[in-house]
């Protein structure tokens, strides 16, 4: 379920509107814009009863939690440059971020220069997926792995084979095998 970020009580959309922008511009009052959201969060949802269970569930884990945020279909999008890995069992996937990325895998994305790729390695015959993401600036890289939660898996895992079907009308797996097929042919063209 999608729950709404704008529309809430007042204090609460002043305080998320205030902790938003404390992220974007770097303030320094960032523990006491955290603690003024967190408190407007409990006095919505258990004073006013404004939001439900769920949705203050919601807006902890996505910013003041956000290692406990799951990622979501709105947060995501995979990008169409859909690659088969050399054995033809493997799907490698980049997924577009659109969330703070930073945030989420606890990595600093302040400089200006600094930027987060995020990527799936989806076998549709075992059903296994693996992520990773990587950190660069002009200078460096570092690779991350990442652990999906089992709702997060699933999701990635629709998303690529929805992907795969709206691009070449395939199952994962047929397009796994399409792309077997396509290096034995071109083994053969070259002995």
């Amino acid at each position: 379920m999608k729950y709404p970020e704008t529309g809430l009580p007042g204090y609460l959309q002043h305080d998320l509107d205030a902790f938003k922008e404390g992220l974007e511009s770097g303030s320094s009052l960032m523990d006491c814009l955290w603690g003024e959201l967190y408190g407007s969060i409990n006095i919505a949802l258990i004073d006013d009863k404004a939001i439900s269970p769920e949705h203050a569930d919601y807006l902890r884990k996505k910013y003041l939690f956000p290692s406990q945020y799951e990622m979501r279909r709105e947060d995501l999008r995979v990008d169409p440059d859909i690659q088969v890995d050399d054995s033809g069992t493997e799907i490698e996937a980049l997924l577009e971020t659109w969330f703070d990325a930073g945030r989420k895998f606890g990595v600093d994305l302040s400089a200006e220069d600094a930027w987060l790729n995020l990527s799936a390695m989806y076998d549709p015959f075992a059903d296994k997926l693996v992520m990773a993401y990587e950190v660069s600036t002009d200078t460096n890289s570092e690779v991350h792995t990442y652990t999906p939660t089992e709702n997060e898996a699933a999701l990635i895992k629709a998303m690529i084979a929805e992907k795969i079907q709206e691009l070449y009308d395939q199952t994962p797996q047929e397009f796994c095998r399409e792309a077997q097929q396509g290096d034995n042919i071109k083994m053969e063209e070259h002995t």
